[in-house]
């Protein structure tokens, strides 16, 4: 749907599922859990010592709690949230640009011109190597570059098996143009 009726399209995939969504579960796993752990035996011991409490003090220490756990909902909203995300993610190399589809509720997509392009990188984590796919990142000219946290993928087109040819056929169309 997001083509020109002169676009010519050379590739197009989605991330490998089981890959995508491990990666949601495991990039703040361990964070969110010595975070949990931290605050759940100081809930403990405050609970324990209740008696000594003044009445008032849990009214401040449970809205307290909610948002001092903020680490471990965002985790857990990430990772809820984690396959309708990928049924949404969606990427497409044309003659003239790329083409990264991607969104939760609202739907974002980033095409970046061909001719914008200054560089492609490929890139393999633990679980890509695992699962055999990678990431391909695209910096172009003027655009700040992303970081290498898949956390703010808005040029990269992470978790596809063939990443190496799909950076190859980057590089090859990017020049030529």
């Amino acid at each position: 749907d997001l083509l020109g009726k002169d676009e010519k399209l050379l590739w197009s995939g989605k991330p490998k599922k089981s890959v995508y969504i491990l990666e949601n579960v495991f990039q703040m796993l361990p964070i969110a859990i010595i975070w949990l752990a931290f605050d759940a035996f100081f809930i403990v011991m405050m609970a324990k010592a209740s008696d000594g409490m003044p009445d008032g003090m849990w009214l401040f220490l449970i809205p307290f709690f909610a948002l001092h756990l903020l680490p471990v909902w965002l985790w857990l909203s990430k990772v809820l949230t984690a396959n309708k995300r990928y049924k949404n993610t969606e990427y497409c190399i044309t003659d003239k640009r790329v083409i990264i589809k991607s969104g939760f509720i609202g739907m974002q997509v980033n095409s970046l011109m061909m001719k914008d392009i200054a560089n492609v990188d490929m890139r393999k984590g633990i679980l890509d190597t695992m699962f055999g796919v990678g990431d391909v990142y695209i910096s172009t000219v003027g655009v700040p570059t992303v970081s290498s946290s898949k956390a703010s993928f808005g040029n990269a087109i992470i978790d596809i098996p063939d990443a190496l040819e799909v950076m190859q056929l980057i590089q090859k169309v990017s020049y030529d143009i």
